[in-house]
């Protein structure tokens, strides 16, 4: 987004502000107007240097009012430029500036930036991905902008990043693109807040070239790793989830996490209350109410450009694409395990460019529940201590136990929520894995479940937004 175009949505707000400062003078005289763009609160490295764009009208000079012991400020060609000091007290890494403009018409108008010194934690030293998590409270963060998720070979440009869509709201702030990293605060709390939001680097037209989901949790999927007896490495939980317990119905919702398009990097959000199909709320960076949109898959919308483009958008199936998103060709490999056959794939597939999974996690091969049913003749006995309950706690190594929560899903026609203990209908499960069901089937390969029946390797349309249950790479 530029830095006139990001202006133009937030300046009716300064234009109000201005116009009451003057509100005394006569009508035919001129306007006096400064007003930074955006935010006010800012979060700088050591040393570094950052510029603020503000808009003036009928401005003769500016000058530096006050400012930290160590920090430099210059007003120039309408930006402030503002550069943080290379070491210092603590007493000095935070504080104000206040920046005064002086009309022709000597009408003083004030600006104040709270700044300071904060650094940044980089997420992205030691690989790339499109899931970062972060786990401090009042933490300041950055992770490369210039690389499509997993693959440092798919790069990009970007001119600016904004906050796509969070919860709860407020849960991050101070989001800048600086020298090809995106940058980001969490919630100033005294403990770390449990949510998600989705982060996106932008061109100059205000599109988007590539989003990050940002899982905001105190867990750590190192801690919580589950060994299962066929040897894969399981997270105890759903990919975004706020935990795994049934204990309350409250616990039932955090243990949902979020919502994934088969192929598609990312994620969207499952429901409001744990047995309702009502969408849970998000937001802008501004605390605005948003909704995920629905569109139906098209030749212009069923595309990976477009799902790129346009994170916060569920694009359905129809019987012309057999009810997957992509319109014309379908993709077996977006999420980097092809090898399918006509029996179930035992391959673990390699992490591709769309896995929505953090650093060194990828989605679930075929093969990853097939310790969950015994099969005995014509009848599928389930693996799994105590009854169903919102979901199964199912045996993994054949003793302790791993919950597998009745998340519902995205509809692959409709694209709303459903089946969560909804109007009769008992709730159900649904998780991705990175395989195609079969070669050459236009479906691709899922564990299901309902209170009667697991099915580790169900076909199911590709359409549909399921849970995600990430592996060890």
């Amino acid at each position: 987004m530029s830095n006139a175009t990001q202006f133009l949505k937030k300046f009716c707000l300064f234009v109000c502000l201005a116009a009451a400062i003057v509100s005394c003078k006569k009508d035919d005289d001129p306007v006096s107007i400064f007003a930074v763009t955006g935010s006010t609160d800012y979060a700088f490295e050591y040393g570094q240097t950052r510029e603020i764009p503000f808009y003036q009208t009928n401005i003769k000079e500016f000058e530096v009012e006050k400012q930290p012991s160590g920090w430099q400020t210059e007003v120039e060609n309408s930006v402030i430029r503002i550069t943080a000091p290379q070491v210092g007290t603590s007493a000095d890494l935070v504080g104000r500036i206040v920046v005064v403009a002086t009309s022709y018409d000597l009408i003083t108008i004030r600006q104040t930036l709270v700044v300071a010194v904060q650094t940044a934690e980089d997420l992205s030293a030691e690989a790339t991905a499109n899931c970062y998590l972060v786990s401090e409270p009042n933490g300041r963060y950055k992770f490369r902008a210039t690389v499509k998720g997993n693959e440092s070979a798919s790069s990009i440009t970007p001119s600016d990043a904004e906050i796509v869509w969070q919860y709860p709201a407020g849960l991050l702030d101070k989001v800048s693109l600086e020298e090809g990293y995106i940058f980001f605060s969490a919630d100033s709390t005294l403990e770390i807040t449990e949510g998600n939001a989705v982060i996106a680097a932008l061109d100059d037209e205000e599109n988007i070239l590539w989003s990050w989901h940002i899982w905001s949790t105190a867990y750590d999927p190192e801690q919580g790793a589950q060994t299962y007896s066929n040897g894969l490495t399981f997270m105890d939980r759903n990919l975004g989830a706020a935990g795994n317990s049934n204990a309350t119905e409250n616990d039932i919702l955090l243990s949902y996490g979020l919502l994934y398009q088969w192929g598609r990097k990312d994620p969207f959000v499952g429901p409001r209350y744990y047995d309702t199909s009502a969408d849970r709320s998000i937001y802008d960076a501004n605390g605005k109410w948003l909704s995920v949109k629905i569109v139906a898959s098209t030749e212009e919308t069923g595309t990976i450009d477009y799902a790129t483009a346009n994170p916060l958008t569920v694009i359905t199936g129809s019987e012309k694409t057999e009810f997957d998103w992509l319109y014309a060709s379908r993709n077996d490999a977006l999420w980097g395990n092809p090898n399918s056959s006509t029996g179930v794939n035992t391959a673990k597939g390699s992490k591709s460019l769309y896995d929505p999974c953090p650093i060194g996690w990828q989605v679930a091969p075929q093969n990853g529940w097939e310790g969950f049913v015994t099969e005995t003749g014509d009848q599928d006995l389930i693996q799994a201590e105590g009854s169903y309950d919102y979901g199964w706690d199912f045996l993994y190594d054949g003793s302790e136990t791993t919950r597998y929560p009745s998340a519902g899903r995205r509809s692959f026609s409709k694209g709303v929520f459903t089946n969560v203990d909804l109007e009769g209908y008992d709730p159900v499960g649904f998780y991705w894995s990175n395989s195609a069901y079969a070669s050459g089937s236009s479906m691709a390969s899922a564990l299901s479940f309902t209170k009667d029946l697991v099915e580790p390797v169900s076909s199911q349309y590709r359409a549909g937004a399921f849970s995600i249950r990430c592996v060890k790479q």
